[in-house]
């Protein structure tokens, strides 16, 4: 009778014990096995040799959707013993191996000449996460960033804002690209890749509803915001309030404004005739908390229609998409771009428009200050965001 499937699989091969002397093929098999299968087979080299095994990172370089092992040095050297094998599966995607070619005695040490990685790669979300909803960014998400990128690693912004909506100090922390708009639009570095928009009857027709129902809205493209008139005055009030949130709260924070007027304010004060093209998302504003209920009854059968993104509004608000449009499903075109996988990715968020990220992501980690309803589809719930939360999930992950 064979064996259930649970037993089968959980019938791993013992670790083979490590023979001496160490040839450099036989240090390559093993050390293989050890860091992909997470054995212990390492450890009797470590026993053996202590601290003598170092690790020469490298890391792709030129365009990484080329697919091509185009490899340079970074700049350190590991020592192995200073992970262990569970950590540097956890901190790299490991594609090949190479030891030195010379013979090991124990006389002379073996020593791994080269680990060749693939980076990990980080998506993270803004207001609640990057930053306190409104204009404060915690300063150790910004070292975070920073120190995850230049330990190799990608991370790259994945918010529903729109691209200009995205200003400079917080472009200034330095990401390896922009997903937008909630997935409608994405870039690696400066340069737009993904654009999946909506046709120009869609968007007559949210329109049309969001008029008829005497509701606040504006639509995202890719470098322009397109409000109605009483959305400009509803975020002044907002912003206002968040200003004084920030006065007094006396956290360790940057200011996303770097002026005293918030930037999205003018973009909301330009009230022009709507543009049919080129539109990925829309934003629609109300007082009625039936909202979000009678704008999914409307428009769910072609959009994806989903509320929270803007706590203090409630079901009054919410974000607008062509079905099929989200975050989660524009990350698995980027990746597959990037000639990367999705189990190397991280997702960290904490609003409804996350959902699909942190599901598609092989580590998705909800924010501490995420509600119950995000937290539920996540795979771990990191600290807030004034609790260092972005900082605390690097770290656990071994990005930084």
């Amino acid at each position: 009778m064979s064996k259930p499937s649970w037993a089968r699989r959980s019938a791993m091969p013992r670790p083979i014990p490590c023979p001496a002397p160490v040839t450099s093929a036989t240090l390559f098999e093993t050390v293989m096995v050890v860091l992909i299968s997470g054995s212990g087979m390492l450890s009797a080299i470590w026993r053996r040799w202590p601290a003598a095994l170092t690790v020469s990172v490298r890391r792709p370089s030129g365009p990484l959707q080329a697919r091509r092992q185009i490899c340079r040095p970074v700049r350190r050297c590991y020592p192995v013993t200073q992970y262990t094998p569970q950590q540097l599966a956890s901190m790299y995607t490991i594609t090949t191996l190479r030891s030195s070619p010379m013979m090991h005695t124990s006389r002379r040490p073996p020593r791994l000449e080269c680990l060749m990685i693939s980076p990990r790669i980080a998506f993270v979300d803004v207001d609640g996460t990057l930053m306190e909803t409104g204009s404060m960014i915690a300063e150790s998400a910004i070292d975070a960033v920073r120190a995850a990128r230049h330990n190799g690693h990608l991370v790259y912004l994945s918010t529903g804002r729109a691209s200009v909506e995205i200003y400079p100090a917080i472009r200034d922390i330095g990401f390896d690209g922009f997903i937008s708009s909630g997935g409608g639009f994405a870039e690696i570095g400066d340069e737009l890749v993904i654009e999946r928009t909506m046709p120009e009857a869609a968007v007559a027709r949210m329109i049309s509803f969001y008029e008829e129902s005497g509701y606040d809205f504006y639509l995202q493209s890719f470098d322009e915001l397109f409000p109605s008139p009483g959305v400009h005055d509803r975020f002044a009030d907002y912003y206002a309030s968040g200003e004084k949130r920030k006065a007094g709260a006396g956290y360790a924070t940057a200011s996303v404004t770097g002026a005293v007027a918030h930037p999205a304010l003018k973009a909301f004060a330009d009230v022009r005739p709507f543009s049919l093209t080129g539109i990925a998302k829309s934003v629609f504003l109300a007082g009625d908390l039936r909202a979000y209920d009678r704008v999914s009854d409307a428009l769910s059968g072609d959009f994806h229609v989903i509320t929270g993104t803007i706590p203090h509004m409630g079901r009054g608000s919410g974000e607008v998409t062509l079905n099929g449009v989200n975050k989660g499903s524009t990350i698995l075109r980027l990746l597959d771009r990037l000639g990367l996988d999705a189990a190397s990715a991280l997702g960290i968020g904490d609003s409804s428009n996350d959902i699909e990220m942190l599901q598609v992501c092989g580590v998705g980690i909800a924010m501490g200050n995420a509600s119950d309803a995000v937290k539920a589809y996540a795979d771990e719930v990191t600290t807030t965001v004034q609790g260092d939360g972005v900082w605390n999930a690097f770290r656990r992950h071994g990005l930084i």
